[in-house]
């Protein structure tokens, strides 16, 4: 039997969905690290339920965008689980914006939802899941040193992550980019590569577990790529990330980004698992005769 249960006190929920989501840290990763940060302590989510098989959990849900539910689910659940585990989600939730998991299991849950309540689901990103635990040596030379960016470099900050944010095709206003690049900021989470005196492409260290750490928002603005430095600032990164005692690293790229993808590999990053970011379209109705 499969149910789902809606959880309306995020410390309960916590307690009932951390164990979960640990056993697979990289690939929980999203709703492992806002769970776990402390820095969010006051958070209040949109939605938080569990899905049980028989008493034992088969995915979380946790939803802290107002665009997107994370799915944090078993691997290889079969079809007809996730069929049912469509049409609870639906019961419960009749409103799901979009979700975002990996790329099976996200595709058949919003499958099923849309044909229970009457709307079209739509890909709008997919991506790839990469995971690191060593760093691949590499001869090619270095030019510049990873720095931490601070209040002075707010302005810069928030402009890349407009930036990014556009590029990515994620809708972001110029006010929702200057508060990202302030909490950044304000958690000494955001590095720049700085070369020939000025900072010339950017990463984040975010959502920090037990044994595993992401890297996210690498930007390089045009006038400087094809220099290396989004390869030298995400290298240098890691490394330091991995010294801190990470286990390993981890990061998702765009499958539709060859360039990426192929910086990536070559500084260590093995791809683990696809995934993908799904909208929910209203169907039109047609006008009456």
């Amino acid at each position: 039997m499969i149910d789902i249960q809606a959880y309306y006190d995020i410390d309960f929920f916590k307690k009932a969905a951390l164990p979960f989501l640990e056993m697979r840290e990289a690939e929980n990763n999203l709703a492992l690290g806002i769970l776990l940060d402390k820095q969010s302590s006051s958070l209040q989510p949109v939605h938080m339920s569990i899905i049980r098989k028989d008493g034992s959990i088969i995915a979380v849900l946790l939803q802290t965008h107002p665009k997107q539910v994370i799915v944090s689910a078993l691997p290889d659940l079969e079809e007809e689980d996730l069929f049912i585990a469509g049409k609870r989600i639906a019961q419960i939730y009749r409103s799901v914006p979009g979700l975002i998991g990996e790329k099976r299991t996200a595709e058949a849950l919003a499958g099923r939802i849309a044909s229970l309540t009457g709307r079209k689901p739509r890909v709008v990103m997919e991506q790839r899941l990469h995971l690191l635990s060593r760093v691949e040596p590499s001869s090619a030379p270095v030019n510049g040193t990873l720095v931490q960016l601070t209040a002075e470099h707010r302005a810069l900050v928030s402009q890349w992550v407009y930036d990014f944010c556009t590029e990515a095709e994620e809708t972001a206003t110029m006010f929702e980019a200057d508060e990202k690049a302030d909490e950044m900021i304000r958690k000494k989470s955001l590095f720049g590569w700085k070369a020939e005196g000025e900072i010339v492409s950017m990463a984040n260290r975010a959502r920090p577990t037990a044994t595993n750490v992401m890297v996210n928002y690498v930007y390089t603005p045009p006038v400087h790529r094809k220099k290396g430095y989004a390869t030298q600032c995400v290298t240098a990164l890691t490394e330091s990330l991995l010294a801190e005692g990470y286990k390993t690293t981890s990061l998702f790229t765009d499958l539709s980004n060859p360039t990426s993808n192929k910086i990536y590999k070559e500084i260590g990053y093995k791809p683990i698992e696809d995934g993908v970011k799904v909208q929910f379209l209203e169907i039109p109705k047609k006008p009456a005769k």
